[in-house]
């Protein structure tokens, strides 16, 4: 399929993420001492996104989107 892709284990650090290119459809796991995943993408110009997450083991999790200029800060 096009823009699949298979998370790559163990993650590396934020500087370090996987790259993704539009469209994209991700499979990773969170399992064990993996509690992180973490991806880049570009945004070229003003759009709307949809970002969808699928809960497959009903684990407790978080998912939260980044700004480059400050990665401390999450995106409303």
């Amino acid at each position: 399929e096009k823009g699949s892709n298979q998370d790559q284990e163990p993650i590396q650090p934020v500087e370090e993420a996987s790259i993704l290119s539009f469209p994209a459809r991700i499979r990773g796991s969170l399992l064990g001492d993996d509690s992180l995943d973490v991806y880049k993408f570009t945004v070229a110009a003003p759009r709307n996104l949809h970002i969808a997450v699928q809960n497959d083991n009903k684990i407790g999790m978080t998912c939260v989107l980044h700004h480059e200029s400050d990665i401390q800060q999450y995106v409303p």
